[in-house]
């Protein structure tokens, strides 16, 4: 499917001239592609997958009982992502968790009913409410679809979803120099605590790997023993330093 023939109105171009900072569209076009998709799916759910994020433990998905992927990860409550949707939207929201997990389970009726809630009269506009906020202030503004998805759900529909926990591990691209195969055998200790390795472009392999990768040391010190030491020995943090400029987080 050509992305810009997904609703008449919005295509990429439209939203590159809308920014008032274009070096980002494509990070918010992506976004409102997933949301726009609930105006022509023809099935009651649709599953949102990114494409940088490899599945490494099998899960089963039950359409009887849909969920929400929560991760146990405090953000700031004056995050930007968090300051669009109670400005947009009034939401109260439980910062203990992040739904930034790579995956969503979209109910297209709850979808649709998002947009409409940010353009009443123009619900297939959706997005211009929150362009028209990020324009003014993107510094203090920004946007995630799934985290906004995510609270409309546990504002409005509570009942509709369960909250699961599947781990997420969201800098894969720190150990790897590209997407490894599953039978890889550091992937297969990832696989014993993690369902998922996310691999940002923006993160590059980090000396930490080498360690990582040597298997002799995992199993001596043990895998999650030297992902203890990775993250509270502060090379978790060091390693931001590798990254390449980010987009909007």
């Amino acid at each position: 499917m050509d992305e810009d023939s997904l609703l008449d109105n919005l295509t990429f171009k439209t939203i590159h001239s809308t920014l008032l900072d274009p070096r980002h569209c494509g990070w918010f076009f992506q976004q409102f592609l997933k949301m726009a998709y609930s105006f022509v799916c023809q099935k009651e759910f649709y599953l949102s997958w990114d494409c940088d994020s490899l599945l490494i433990k099998e899960f089963t998905i039950d359409l009887d009982s849909v969920f929400l992927n929560a991760l146990p990860a405090r953000i700031s409550p004056n995050h930007p992502y968090y300051n669009t949707f109670t400005t947009l939207l009034n939401l109260k929201f439980n910062n203990n968790y992040q739904f930034m997990c790579e995956f969503m389970i979209f109910n297209k009726s709850i979808m649709q009913d998002l947009c409409k809630t940010l353009n009443q009269k123009q619900p297939q506009y959706f997005y211009q409410p929150i362009i028209s906020l990020v324009n003014k202030d993107s510094k203090t503004y920004s946007f995630s679809e799934f985290e906004t998805y995510a609270n409309f759900v546990l504002n409005h529909y509570k009942d509709t979803y369960q909250l699961q926990f599947y781990p997420v591990y969201r800098c894969g691209a720190r150990f790897f120099k590209e997407i490894p195969s599953l039978d890889n055998a550091l992937v297969r200790d990832f696989g014993k605590t993690y369902y998922m390795l996310q691999f940002n472009h923006w993160d590059n392999p980090v000396p930490f790997a080498r360690i990582l990768h040597n298997q002799t040391l995992r199993k001596i010190i043990g895998f999650k023993n030297l992902m203890r030491i990775y993250f509270y020995g502060g090379f978790y943090k060091r390693d931001f330093k590798y990254r390449d400029d980010s987009p909007v987080s």
